[in-house]
């Protein structure tokens, strides 16, 4: 669409982007055969003792790709860090995350413009999610193309050449688009540059004699004065590709491997600024989009400015689908040798919990073991606990199934999955305990379930399998007792199956959770057109499709040397395969 803006003036212009926009062209999330997509997911990263986790990203398409680039700790998935990236046509950018100086921060020396601008070449992780954020996973996710590469946004970030060296025109100029802009017929006092909605941005551009941008400013484009410009945005298509590496630079060790991706997560431009969120009353912020799509509200949706936009919020039901990465069952190897210094670590990620939870309510209760009591205002509970044995921060489904818990259910995730492991040496033998020695079990075993039956408790888990790979602090599961029963063989397979807490404890489903974005509250508006949530409102919980699984990505990484050379360490990375078929327990 091109639309003739300077007449109409900023806010009409955009009212024009919009006009007529009632919903968005619905895909279907798929996982591709070919390793590109329009979103990623990056199984593990880590900064414990000495490690580093290496990202790279490929734009593979003739388009300006704007990307959302979030780091998620490992126990819950809250977002510990998050940024945008602006990738002109044919780009790759590059970072590594460490905390070699205490501070977790990643860091590159890659041109390519972000948003906010890196300061120094890194960018340091934020304190209010930093506890458990050394290992986590990424997400990274398009959120949008603009309509042509001669519209501003992408104008300034190309490639140019610069006194011998090709860096974008100008990231600044790019950086101006990803503001909380609110505007309107009064609205002078508050800067209009930023997002406005989810497909389209405006951004400051100073004239240089091209007036090829006519068509997309605000102003009269005199080269004396900057001038607001718009940029219409759309579906990027499916042409990221995502990789990943992580080294231990002290023991001489480094492995990766391709994200895992996914293909047809957007139907449209998921746009969002980078200021403020969703706990500030802005549901437009740094957020969104999230694995379950994007922003559930527009602009200034309460005064008409902009016209009824229907966000896509069904994403994570689609993620768990069986045919994309709903699993019942993870298979991989396994090796303990002593003699070769051989360890594998399993790791297991369950991506996008944070949608199972009540924000609102669980961020009250965060760092307070035990959660809320409702008797007292701001009361805890001390020392409650689950039946795992895991202090209640708030109410939840595994909690509630065992009617013990009095608290509000926050708390709606399929955490903590509940899994039995099958364990072969490369002879076809199986681990199994003599009868009437039925203690001999992996650990932490739950009384009353299968033997050999654990728990997954985290978003992120580690399984130690012998020598430790990494070290951990998601890593309660322990399977020596079994491998044990198996000497002398070192090596061998092993199968997962994952069951549903409903299943075998009698703990309802999850639930997915979305924000209300009716729940304006005009009491916090300060001008006029302005939507200002109440930070206090509503998360919606319904059902999870009982059709769908828990999401499960991951990898099994190898670690050895040699006796002959004992100061070469050795790693390589396999990624899981998994099958989501009915349950076998025998």
């Amino acid at each position: 669409m091109k639309a003739t803006f300077k007449p109409l003036g900023l806010a009409a212009a955009v009212a024009a982007v919009t006009a007529g926009y009632a919903g968005v062209a619905n895909a279907q999330t798929t996982v591709p055969n070919n390793g590109i997509g329009d979103a990623a997911l990056v199984p593990y990263y880590t900064v414990q003792e000495g490690f580093g986790t290496g990202i790279h990203v490929i734009n593979t398409s003739n388009r300006t790709q704007v990307v959302k680039f979030r780091f998620r700790r490992g126990s819950d998935s809250l977002d510990a860090l998050d940024f945008n990236i602006v990738m002109s046509p044919y780009d790759e950018w590059t970072g590594f995350m460490d905390d070699t100086d205490g501070t977790i921060s990643v860091r590159t020396q890659d041109s390519t413009c972000t948003a906010p601008l890196f300061e120094d070449g890194r960018f340091a992780m934020p304190n209010i999610y930093r506890s458990g954020a050394d290992e986590g996973y990424i997400e990274v996710i398009a959120m949008g193309s603009p309509e042509d590469e001669d519209m501003p946004l992408a104008y300034f970030a190309e490639h140019v050449d610069k006194d011998g060296v090709d860096v974008p025109r100008n990231c600044q100029f790019v950086e101006d688009n990803f503001l909380d802009a609110t505007f309107g017929a009064a609205l002078s006092p508050k800067d209009p540059r930023g997002v406005h909605t989810n497909l389209a941005s405006a951004g400051l551009w100073i004239a240089d004699d091209d007036d090829d941008f006519a068509t997309y400013c605000d102003g009269d484009l005199d080269d004396d004065e900057a001038d607001l410009c718009i940029t219409e945005y759309e579906d990027g298509g499916d042409f990221l590709k995502v990789s990943w590496f992580i080294r231990d630079s002290a023991a001489g060790l480094e492995f990766g491997n391709d994200a895992v991706h996914l293909a047809g997560f957007s139907g449209d431009a998921m746009m969002t600024h980078q200021e403020q969120g969703v706990f500030s009353g802005n549901l437009r912020g740094f957020d969104f989009p999230n694995l379950n799509g994007s922003s559930p509200a527009t602009s200034a949706a309460p005064f008409g400015i902009f016209p009824p936009w229907a966000p896509e919020l069904d994403k994570y039901e689609e993620i768990r689908d069986t045919d994309v990465l709903g699993v019942t069952s993870i298979i991989n190897d396994w090796s303990n040798n002593p003699d070769l210094n051989v360890g594998t670590d399993w790791i297991i990620t369950i991506p996008g919990q944070y949608i199972m939870l009540d924000q609102p309510l669980y961020g009250l209760t965060l760092g307070n073991p035990g959660g809320l009591d409702t008797t007292q205002p701001g009361g805890i509970i001390g020392g409650a606990v689950d039946e795992l044995g895991e202090p209640i921060v708030c109410g939840s489904n595994y909690a509630a199934g065992g009617g013990s818990v009095e608290l509000p259910v926050c708390d709606h995730r399929d955490l903590p999955v509940v899994a039995a492991f099958s364990v072969f040496d490369r002879e076809e033998n199986r681990a199994a305990p003599p009868p009437g020695d039925r203690d001999v079990v992996i650990s932490p075993s739950i009384p009353g379930l299968p033997p050999n039956t654990t728990v997954l408790r985290h978003e992120v888990n580690v399984v130690h399998w012998g020598e430790d790979v990494f070290v951990s602090d998601y890593d309660e599961v322990d399977v020596s007792a079994l491998t044990g029963l198996l000497a002398p063989a070192v090596s061998g397979w092993a199968k997962l199956n994952i069951s549903s807490r409903e299943s075998v404890t009698g703990a309802p489903l999850g639930k997915i959770c979305t924000w209300d974005a009716t729940y304006f509250n005009p009491a916090n508006q300060t001008l006029p057109g302005q939507a200002l949530y109440d930070p206090n409102m509503p998360m919606s919980c319904a059902d999870v499709d009982p059709a769908g699984r828990p999401p499960m990505i991951g990898f099994v990484a190898w670690q050895r040397s040699f006796p002959a050379n004992p100061d070469g360490n050795y790693g390589r990375a396999i990624e899981h395969s998994f099958e989501s078929g009915s349950v076998n327990w025998d």
